[in-house]
Formats: C-alpha cells, structure tokens, sequence
C-alpha cells in the first residue's frame, strides 16, 4: 500500500498491538484522502465508540449512596441525641463523608450513646478516646488538604 507521499506502508506485519498496519494505514489514508465528487464525510458513532459502563461504576454507585445515607444518619443522631462537642460532631459527621460506611462503623462503635445520659461512661475506655482523637485529627487535616487543592 503507498501513501500520499509515494511511502510503502508494512500491511504485513502485526505491531505489538496486535492491530495490522494495514488497518492503521487504510483508516490514515481515509481520514486525509480528498473525497469523491459527490460525497460527503460522515461521523457515524457505532455501539462501539460509546463509553461502556465497567462493574466498578456499579460498586462506585452503590457506595456513594451509602456514604451518603451513612452520612446523613449520622448527622442527624449527632445532632438529636449525642451531647458532645460541635466539633467532635461535625468531625464525625466529616469522616463519615469521607469514609461512607465505615466511618458510620466507627461513629456506632465508638461514639453513638447507647441510652441516654451514658455517653461519658460509654466513651470512657482509651480505645474509644483514641478513635475520637483520630476523629477529630482526620477530619480536619482531610478537610483542609481538601480545602487546599
């Protein structure tokens, strides 16, 4: 096959693609090549040329959705039933955004008062101060980077 400029095109072996150049070399040619008189160039989209939807846009779907109905309920119960800090709230409530569920895990775990006027006893153990530390580090230090870029 020969190009515009008198080049030969190699139709026949493969690149590391495994496409031929042949077929390289004919879609070149048909994108430049001055047309027929009479025709007309047209920009047919096939099933192909459409975006296809991988299993990870699922996964992606249904995990944003339960990083925001996590979001919200725990929004909602720092706000109704828990008598904490406005801070320690809103960094429970940031980390479950950045988190989904699991940080709705952590948040019933280790801060959610199991019946009223115990949270100071139910968050007496270190492990549970610990996660409300880290709570509260994460949440603003991902905010801010967040708030930076």
């Amino acid at each position: 096959m020969r190009c515009h400029a008198g080049m030969r095109v190699d139709t026949s072996a493969p690149d590391r693609l495994g496409v031929h150049r042949r077929l390289l070399a004919v879609a070149a040619l048909s994108a430049c090549a001055p047309l027929p008189r009479g025709c007309t160039r047209t920009n047919s989209a096939t099933a192909t040329d459409r975006p296809m939807i991988q299993p990870v846009d699922y996964f992606l779907v249904v995990w944003f959705a339960l990083a925001f109905a996590s979001t919200a309920y725990v929004a909602w119960d720092q706000y109704r039933n828990n008598p904490e800090p406005v801070v320690m709230k809103w960094g429970f409530i940031l980390v479950t955004l950045y988190m989904g569920p699991l940080g709705l895990l952590l948040y019933v775990l280790a801060d959610k008062e199991p019946r009223p006027g115990e949270h100071e006893s139910f968050v007496a153990p270190l492990w549970k101060q610990g996660v409300g530390s880290t709570i509260h580090c994460v949440a603003g230090d991902a905010t801010g980077i967040i708030d930076a870029v």
